[in-house]
């Protein structure tokens, strides 16, 4: 029951990943109290919302150095991260290597001959 609820709010968080939503406007949105909201969602996705959102953030910003040649300031404004500083730093916790060291990498591992 709470997963149906749920999906309106991973809907929206899907849609607008470039935003980050209020738990109090998700919890509107399914219908629960901000508290009630928290609480079930971690429950169901062994982490907060906040910690949701970000993780689909730092995943979108991965595939953006991967399919785009957009600069890293550039995907800070799409994904809505205020600070380049704040996006290298979650990138290099969640991948192991800032933003830019991942995209370089990346690009020697497509233009490495076949062995």
């Amino acid at each position: 029951m709470h997963e149906i609820k749920l999906q309106k709010a991973l809907l929206l968080i899907h849609k607008d990943n470039g935003k980050i939503h209020s738990v109090k406007k998700l919890a509107a949105l399914c219908g629960y109290s901000p508290r009630h909201f928290s609480r079930i969602f971690k429950e169901t996705f062994n982490q907060s919302c906040k910690q949701y959102q970000l993780e689909i953030r730092l995943k979108e910003t991965r595939d953006l150095l991967l399919e785009t040649q957009l600069t890293i300031n550039e995907i800070c404004l799409k994904l809505g991260f205020l600070e380049q500083s704040y996006l290298s730093h979650c990138f290099k916790q969640k991948f192991g290597c800032s933003p830019t060291e991942y995209r370089k990498r990346m690009m020697n591992e497509k233009t490495k001959p076949a062995a």
